[in-house]
């Protein structure tokens, strides 16, 4: 069953009456290990999904048949939706890189939801932008000419500071993920990390990377300084 507090957790429902959530009976819940398939591409969208827990990839399919990472889901955030108000077969395909719990509001509901509350469609909006900026970001990263550079760009677009001013990415993806993102191999990962490690430019601490030296990734990061 799902409960209240996972529906509040959910910055897209914040400030909804708790009333109406709970009436919104048709939520149903699907959990899924790593590397599981959430939606594929090509498929028409009935419904408008949350992920609860665990982190999922956005992954289209390049010209040449590979798979590439377009950006990652965190918990909290919604995701299906532009397939669900255009009415299009979905764009893309979604896989769960951890262990991820996912609920699902039928497509009525969902509609129902943003006439109700014209704060959520705004929000969506937000979510949008996002989106497009976050494309964006993949897709002038698969521009670029070099690998490494390719990781390097991931991995700045990735960078944020915490809430004691460090920059970090506090859940680093595991090299296979970033290597579909950069549409490059897991070798080829591992060595562009250990020269960042071997630099002091980054710092591994379990499942965070701290980013010691942020300029100097950026630096990389620019094809013309790394190969």
């Amino acid at each position: 069953m799902i409960a209240l507090s996972d529906l509040q957790s959910i910055p897209l429902l914040k400030d909804i009456d708790a009333a109406y959530l709970m009436q919104l009976g048709e939520l149903r819940e699907h959990r899924y290990e790593r590397k599981q398939v959430v939606l594929r591409k090509g498929d028409i969208a009935a419904e408008l999904l949350f992920l609860l827990t665990g982190q999922l990839q956005v992954v289209d399919t390049s010209a040449d048949g590979k798979d590439v990472g377009l950006h990652l889901i965190g918990a909290g955030s919604v995701f299906g939706h532009m397939a669900l108000l255009d009415e299009q077969p979905r764009s893309s395909s979604v896989v769960a890189t951890q262990a991820s719990r996912v609920i699902a509001l039928s497509k009525p509901l969902a509609i129902k939801l943003f006439y109700d509350y014209p704060i959520v469609m705004h929000r969506l909006l937000i979510e949008f932008a996002g989106i497009i900026r976050n494309t964006n970001n993949a897709r002038s990263v698969l521009s670029q000419s070099h690998a490494g550079s390719r990781v390097f760009s991931i991995l700045a677009n990735l960078m944020q500071p915490n809430v004691a001013g460090i920059i970090t990415i506090e859940k680093m993806p595991r090299q296979q993920e970033l290597a579909i993102m950069a549409n490059t191999s897991r070798e080829t990962v591992s060595r562009a990390i250990s020269l960042l490690t071997s630099k002091g430019i980054v710092e591994k601490d379990l499942r965070r990377l701290i980013i010691r030296k942020p300029e100097s990734l950026l630096q990389l990061a620019d094809d013309s300084e790394s190969d």
